[in-house]
C-alpha cells in the first residue's frame, strides 16, 4: 500500500518532538511490513527562488520526506488565521504532490503550517 503522512515537523531534526518520533516510528513499521511510506511534513526550509509551497526530498532511515518549503508562516498564522482555513496556494501544491505521489491513502496527522484545503486535494 502507497501511505502519503501530513504533519507538521521531521526527523531528525524535530526528534525532540514526540509526534515527529511517533510519525517517524510509524513509517518505519508501515516499511518494514511492506508499505511504501512517504512523509509530507510542513518545513522551516527555505528554497530561495522558489515559490510558496515549493518541495524537496530527502530519504531519513528509508523514509522518504517531502518538505513542503517556502510557507507563509513557520507555523501558527496569528495575524491572518483565516489562510489556515482557505489556502488556494497550499491546495494547489497539495493537489500537484499527491498528484505525483498517487498514495493510496492520506493520513493527515495535523495542519500546522498548512490549510484545511489539503483535505479536498487528499480526496482528489
Amino acid at each position: 500500500m502507497k501511505i502519503a503522512h501530513v504533519a507538521w515537523g521531521h526527523y531528525p531534526a524535530n526528534r525532540g518532538c514526540g509526534p515527529v518520533i511517533y510519525l517517524h516510528a510509524l513509517a518505519r513499521a508501515q516499511r518494514a511490513a511492506g508499505d511504501d511510506v512517504t512523509i509530507v511534513c510542513s518545513s522551516d526550509r527555505a528554497l530561495p527562488g522558489r515559490p510558496a509551497f515549493a518541495t524537496e526530498s530527502e530519504i531519513v532511515e528509508g523514509i522518504v520526506y517531502v518538505h513542503v518549503c517556502n510557507r507563509p508562516v513557520w507555523m501558527h498564522d496569528l495575524w491572518n488565521p483565516l489562510r489556515e482555513a482557505r489556502n488556494v496556494e497550499c491546495e494547489a501544491a497539495f493537489d500537484v504532490l499527491l498528484g505525483e505521489l498517487a498514495p493510496d491513502i492520506v493520513h493527515i496527522h495535523n495542519f500546522i503550517g498548512l490549510s484545511f484545503d489539503i483535505v479536498a486535494a487528499a480526496r482528489r
